[in-house]
C-alpha cells in the first residue's frame, strides 16, 4: 500500500486548484511549510491505505479505488482541522496547527474546503471506470460517515462537562468520532473491489472494531505517549475528556484514589502537573494495562471479521498487515 502514496497525492492535488486558501490546506496536509515551500510532513495515510487494501482483498484493483482513497483522506483532514480548533490543540505532526498559525476563522475555511474537495475526489471514480450506481453508493456511505463523525465529535465535547460517562456512552461516541470513517473506508474499498452484501457487512463490522481499538490506543498515547514521538500535545486530559482509561476509573475506582481523581476533575482546568498526576494514578490502578488489553481484543475481533470474509490469503495480505501495523503503532 505504501507504493500508492504518490498516486494518492496526485488524486488529491487534482481536486485542489491553486487558490490562496488551499495553501493552508496544503500546509495542514504536510505538503508545504508555513512559507509555502515544499515539505514532507504527511500523516500516516492510514484510512486511504485501509480502503485500498480492502479493495484488493475483495479481488479488485486498488488503482481503481484511488479517487475514493483520496476522498476519505480529505474528509479525515477536514475533521482534524476542525478538531484542532475545538480542542485548541497547538500541534499536529510536530508543527503548529492551522488555527494556531492563521486563526480560528481561516482554519474553519480550510476545513470546509477540504470537505468540498473530498466530494470532488470521490466523483473521479467514474474516470476509473467505476459504475455510476457504485459511485452513488460510495458517496452515500461517505456522507453518512461524515454525519456520524460530527455527532461523535459533538458527544466528545458534550462529555467534557459530565462527571461520569459510561462504557456504553464512550463506545457510542467512538463509533461516530473514529469508527464511522474506518467503516466507510473498508465498505467503500470492498464495494469498488466487487464485494457483495454479506462481505460488505463484515467489512463494516471490521471497521467498527478497528475504530474502537484505534481510539483506545489514542487515549493511551494521550496520557502516556511521548510528545516527541506522537507529534502533538496531550490535550485530551487537559480538557478533562472522558478517555477510555478515565471511563474505566470512574466506573470502578474507590477510596482515596477515587477521591483524588474526583478532586482533579473538579478543578476548572488541569495543568501539566495535574495531568501527570492523573496519568500516575490511572497507571497505578491498572487502567493503562486494561486499556491496552481492550484495544487488543478489538483488533482480534477485527481480524476475525476479515477471516470470515473468506478472502484469499494473497488478496488479503495487505489488509492483514495494515491491522498488525495499526496494533503496533506508537504514534
Amino acid at each position: 500500500m505504501e507504493g500508492y502514496r504518490a498516486a494518492l497525492r496526485a488524486e488529491m492535488e487534482a481536486v485542489m486548484p491553486s487558490l490562496a486558501l488551499l495553501g493552508l490546506a496544503r500546509y495542514h496536509l504536510g505538503w508545504v511549510d508555513q512559507a509555502g515551500r515544499p515539505a514532507s510532513a504527511e500523516g500516516k495515510l492510514l484510512r486511504p491505505r485501509l480502503l485500498l487494501a480492502a479493495c484488493q482483498a475483495a479481488g479488485g484493483d486498488p488503482e481503481r479505488a484511488l479517487p475514493a482513497a483520496a476522498a476519505v483522506e480529505l474528509v479525515h483532514n477536514f475533521s482534524l482541522v476542525h478538531d484542532d480548533v475545538e480542542d485548541e490543540a497547538p500541534l499536529r505532526h510536530h508543527r503548529p496547527t492551522v488555527w494556531h498559525r492563521w486563526g480560528t476563522a481561516q482554519a474553519i475555511n480550510t476545513g470546509d474546503a477540504l470537505f468540498a474537495a473530498a466530494h470532488l475526489a470521490l466523483l473521479r471514480l467514474r474516470q476509473r471506470g467505476v459504475a455510476g450506481g457504485t459511485v452513488l453508493r460510495a458517496g452515500r456511505a461517505l456522507d453518512i460517515a461524515c454525519l456520524r463523525l460530527c455527532h461523535g465529535q459533538y458527544l466528545d465535547l458534550e462529555y467534557e462537562s459530565r462527571a461520569r460517562v459510561s462504557a456504553a456512552q464512550y463506545r457510542e461516541m467512538v463509533r461516530g468520532k473514529t469508527a464511522a470513517l474506518m467503516e466507510a473506508c473498508l465498505y467503500i474499498g470492498g464495494l469498488v473491489g466487487g464485494a457483495r452484501g454479506p462481505v460488505l457487512r463484515r467489512l463494516r463490522r471490521m471497521g467498527q472494531h478497528l475504530g474502537l481499538a484505534f481510539q483506545i490506543q489514542d487515549d493511551v498515547l494521550d496520557l502516556w505517549g511521548e510528545e516527541e514521538v506522537t507529534g502533538k500535545a496531550a490535550t485530551d486530559m487537559f480538557r478533562k475528556k472522558k478517555t477510555f482509561p478515565l471511563v474505566l476509573a470512574l466506573a470502578s475506582a474507590r477510596g482515596k484514589p477515587r477521591r483524588e481523581i474526583n478532586g482533579l476533575l473538579a478543578q476548572p482546568a488541569l495543568g501539566r502537573d495535574d495531568v501527570r498526576r492523573m496519568a500516575s494514578l490511572l497507571d497505578g490502578l491498572g487502567y493503562r494495562e486494561r486499556s491496552v488489553q481492550a484495544a487488543a481484543s478489538y483488533f482480534r475481533a477485527a481480524l476475525a471479521e476479515m477471516d470470515a470474509c473468506d478472502f484469499t490469503a494473497r488478496d488479503s495480505a495487505s489488509l492483514r498487515r495494515m491491522v498488525h501495523l495499526m496494533q503496533g503503532r506508537g504514534y
